[in-house]
């Protein structure tokens, strides 16, 4: 059973760029996902399915991601 995600919300609560990829559930503040890529996440969208997230990384990579529900 798969759970469609829609929001897409940025925390600005660090000043620098980093790494990683956190994804919360913003009714109960519980953090449900975490990705760690190989240099700074510079870009993300979560794409039309509402289930895949694709980041894009300093270094010129891009990483498709598949959220499924828990």
């Amino acid at each position: 059973m798969s759970k469609d995600y829609q929001n897409l919300e940025f925390s600005n609560r660090k000043k620098k760029v980093n790494s990683t990829i956190k994804i919360w559930d913003l009714g109960t503040d519980e953090e449900i996902a975490t990705f760690t890529g190989e240099s700074p996440i510079t870009c993300c969208l979560v794409a039309p399915d509402g289930v895949t997230i694709v980041a894009g990384e300093g270094s010129g990579r891009v990483h498709f991601l598949r959220l499924q529900g828990r």
